[in-house]
C-alpha cells in the first residue's frame, strides 16, 4: 500500500516538474509580449520580393516604423548584387564601371526607363535581344528605388529560424532569429529561396501546406555567372550572344545535335558585357556570361578557378583556342550561386503554372496566403508563371502587400506595379 501511495505521489511530482519545465521552455521561447517589439509587418529577406513589399505597404499608408525587413546576410538586394572590385583593380582603384552579379537581362525596359528617369541607362549587348544596365546595375536600382529610406528598418544577420502563427492569445505572428531576437507582428511575408521552404530550415508552427513546401512543383536551378578578360578588343566576338550547343544534354536534341541552348531544365549564354561600356573598353573585351540548370551541373561542385579553366575550355572550341591564349590570367569573377548558403540556387524552375487566360492550368499563382496571417512570395511563386525574372520576385512581394493592405485596410490595388512605381516618383 505504502508502495503504491509512494509510486503516485512519486508520478505526480514527475508531471508537475515536467509541466514546470515546459512552462519554463515556453517562458524562454517567447517574452512577455510587452518585451518584444511588435509591428504591422514582418518581412523575411531583404531581396527584389522583400523589398518590394516593404514599398507598396510604405507608399499605402503603412508607416516604416511598423515594418520590419530581417535579412539572414550583411547587406540588401537578394541576388541582385554588383562588384566593383573587379574593373578598379586595373583601373588606378576606381572602378570603369560596375558589374552586375545578380539578374542580368531587363525584362519591362520602358518601365525601368521610366523610374530611374535616363534613356542610357540601359544597352543592348549584340545577340541578346534584350538591355542590360550601363554603369548601373539591379542591386543600385532596388536600393535607390526599392529599399526603405530609414535605416533601421532592415535588420541584417537574422537569419530565421521561427515562424510562429499559432498564437491565440495575442492574435500575432512570433518570428525568432537564431540569436535570440524575437519579432510579434500582425503580418509576415516570407521571401525566401525555395530550397529553404523545402528543406524546412524555418520551422513554421502550425507547419506551412506541403503545396508550398516539400511538394512545391518546381525547383531551384542550380547555376553561376561569370565574367572573364581578355586582351584584345576584336579577337573574340559575341555577335550573335554565344551559346555553347555541347554542354546541353543530349536527350533534349536526340543525340546532341545543335540547336538552342536553352530549355525547360537549364540554359547558358555568353556575351561582351563591356560592348555596351564602350567607352572604357581600353582595348579589352569583358566577357559575361552563366550556365544554369542541368547543364551547369558538372561545374557547380567545382572551386572557382577550376570553373575559370572549364569554361576557358568550352570557348576554345569555339575560338580555335583564342579564348585561353587571350585570357588575361587572374582577371575572372565566378558567382556560384549553389554554393551560396543564403540562395543555394540561382533560380526558381517552372513551379506554379500560368493562368488560365495566358495557356496554363489555372494552378495557384501569386502571394500564398494562410489564416491571412503568414504570406510566401518570391519568384518561385510569380504571379504570371515567368520564374526568374528579378521582375517576378518584385511583383510576387508586391501581391503579397497587395493582399494585406486588402485584408486589413480594406485598400484595393489594381495597377501594374511598375507603373505605380513610376507615378510615385513623379508625383514626388
Amino acid at each position: 500500500m505504502h508502495i503504491f501511495l509512494n509510486n503516485r505521489l512519486l508520478g505526480g511530482l514527475a508531471v508537475l516538474l515536467l509541466l514546470g519545465r515546459l512552462a519554463v521552455l515556453l517562458l524562454h521561447r517567447l517574452p512577455p509580449v510587452e518585451d518584444v517589439p511588435t509591428y504591422h509587418t514582418v518581412i523575411i529577406g531583404a531581396g527584389a520580393a522583400g523589398l518590394s513589399a516593404s514599398y507598396t505597404l510604405i507608399h499605402h499608408g503603412i508607416p516604416s516604423s511598423q515594418i520590419r525587413i530581417l535579412e539572414s546576410s550583411n547587406q540588401l538586394g537578394g541576388r541582385a548584387r554588383k562588384d566593383t572590385t573587379f574593373m578598379a583593380e586595373r583601373n588606378g582603384g576606381k572602378a570603369a564601371y560596375p558589374l552586375d552579379v545578380g539578374g542580368s537581362f531587363i525584362q519591362y525596359p520602358d518601365a525601368i526607363r521610366r523610374i530611374v528617369g535616363r534613356n542610357d541607362v540601359m544597352a543592348t549587348p549584340e545577340g541578346t535581344g534584350l538591355p542590360i544596365f550601363v554603369n548601373y546595375t539591379y542591386w543600385d536600382f532596388f536600393n535607390d528605388y526599392m529599399a526603405p529610406k530609414e535605416e533601421d528598418v532592415v535588420h541584417y544577420g537574422c537569419r530565421v529560424t521561427e515562424v510562429d502563427y499559432s498564437l491565440e492569445r495575442w492574435n500575432k505572428v512570433a518570428t525568432t532569429c537564431s540569436d535570440g531576437r524575437k519579432y510579434l507582428s500582425d503580418h509576415v511575408i516570407a521571401t525566401v529561396p525555395l530550397p529553404i521552404l523545402k528543406v524546412g530550415d524555418i520551422s513554421f508552427q502550425p507547419p506551412l501546406p506541403r503545396s508550398m513546401t516539400i511538394d512545391h512543383p518546381g525547383h531551384m536551378w542550380e547555376g553561376f555567372k561569370i565574367f572573364l578578360e581578355f586582351d584584345g578588343s576584336n579577337t573574340l566576338t559575341f555577335a550573335d550572344g554565344l551559346c555553347i550547343e555541347d554542354i546541353v544534354p543530349d536527350y533534349v536534341y536526340d543525340g546532341g545535335s545543335s540547336g538552342s541552348c536553352e530549355t525547360n531544365e537549364g540554359e547558358n549564354l555568353f556575351w561582351d558585357y563591356s560592348s555596351v561600356h564602350w567607352e572604357s573598353k581600353n582595348g579589352r573585351t569583358v566577357m559575361a556570361g552563366y550556365i544554369l540548370g542541368d547543364q551547369s551541373l558538372p561545374y557547380i561542385g567545382m572551386d572557382d578557378e577550376e570553373i575559370v579553366q572549364a569554361v576557358l575550355y568550352l570557348l576554345d572550341d569555339k575560338f580555335n583556342g583564342k579564348a585561353s591564349q587571350d585570357y588575361i590570367p587572374g582577371r575572372s569573377l565566378v558567382i556560384n550561386w549553389s554554393k551560396d548558403e543564403n540562395t543555394r540556387g540561382a533560380l526558381s524552375s517552372w513551379g506554379y503554372d500560368k493562368p488560365k487566360d495566358k495557356g496554363g492550368t489555372g494552378n495557384p499563382s501569386g502571394a500564398q496566403s494562410i489564416e491571412d496571417k503568414v504570406w510566401i512570395a518570391g519568384e518561385a511563386f510569380p504571379i504570371d508563371g515567368e520564374n526568374g525574372w528579378i521582375d517576378a520576385g518584385a511583383f510576387s512581394g508586391d501581391d503579397a502587400a497587395k493582399q494585406i493592405l486588402l485584408v486589413r485596410e480594406g485598400i484595393e490595388i489594381n495597377k501594374w506595379f511598375w507603373d505605380r512605381v513610376g507615378d510615385d516618383l513623379e508625383r514626388e
